[in-house]
């Protein structure tokens, strides 16, 4: 099964911080297959989009909430998080991604394999 497709990707997005501790990100996105082949089972232009809102609940806890969607078929991301800054490097993040969509779908395959996480991070 593969088959060698040229692509073009590309994205546009805006990000606005309407209020204070408030963060808002839209993007739309597009894969288009130059030489497209239908037995690939993708369309010719696989288009999509997400939507990102945090908040800052306090001055060490954030919240956010990212939902990606295709606009051409029922697949769907819903991520919800927390983040603890827990120190000027260290960040803690725990979460629940849901999944939904085709069986054959970017998202809709792990419709059964919604998942928690956690997460440290230090950045130096």
């Amino acid at each position: 099964g593969l088959v060698k497709q040229d692509t073009l990707d590309w994205v546009m997005g805006v990000e606005a911080t309407p209020r204070d501790n408030w963060r808002l990100n839209g993007q739309i996105f597009q894969r288009v297959f130059m030489n497209h082949d239908a037995a690939t089972g993708l369309k010719q232009f696989e288009s999509g989009a997400s939507l990102l809102v945090s908040h800052a609940l306090t001055p060490t806890l954030d919240a956010e909430v990212l939902g990606i969607s295709s606009l051409v078929r029922s697949d769907w991301m819903a991520r919800a998080a927390l983040i603890w800054k827990a120190g000027p490097n260290v960040r803690v993040k725990a979460g629940l991604d849901a999944f939904g969509g085709e069986a054959l779908g970017l998202f809709g395959r792990y419709g059964k394999q919604d998942r928690v996480y956690a997460q440290v991070r230090y950045s130096f």
